[in-house]
Formats: structure tokens, sequence, C-alpha cells
């Protein structure tokens, strides 16, 4: 199961254990939410994917912020657009 999106080396521990102490109280939507804001291209993706197949409507507001987002990559568009779209729709 993935839990987030952020990628550290193997010999980095102590990023590991920061991250861990700084977020261990979210829920995995949330650790989600948060990689949608993520310098890394890649993470913003995944998340977006994720967050649109978990099917959690907690991720609606964020998704909808992020597509708004007028610093969003167009590619990147595409993916929280899809995502939004597998939520709305299975609110039906």
């Amino acid at each position: 199961m993935l839990i987030t999106n952020q990628q550290f080396s193997r010999n980095s521990i102590s990023q590991w254990k920061n991250l861990w102490e700084v977020n261990k109280g979210k829920s995995r939507v949330q650790w989600f939410i948060d990689d949608l804001y993520s310098a890394d291209f890649q993470a913003e993706k995944d998340a977006a994917i994720y967050l649109g197949e978990m099917g959690n409507g907690k991720a609606v507001p964020a998704l909808r912020a992020k597509l708004n987002d007028p610093q969003i990559d167009s590619k990147l568009k595409i993916y929280v657009t899809e995502a939004l779209k597998k939520l709305l729709k299975n609110k039906r």
C-alpha cells in the first residue's frame, strides 16, 4: 500500500523519521492531498491518480483548488480533471 509519493534515498532514515513525525496524525488521503503541492511533477501526478482511484470524496475540494491554481502544469491539469471526474461520478 502506497502512503505517500515522497522520495528519499535508502540511506535517509532521518528524513523518513522527520516526515513521519510531522505527518503521523494525517489520514492517507491527506498525505496524497499534500503531495498535490509537491515540487516534483511525478509526485503531483501520482497523487492526483491515487486520489481519484481511492474514491474518497474528501479529496474533491483539494483537487478543485489544484485545478483552479493558476500555476498548475497543463499536463497535471489532465490528471487532476480525471481524478475529479472519477470522484464526482462515484458520488451519484
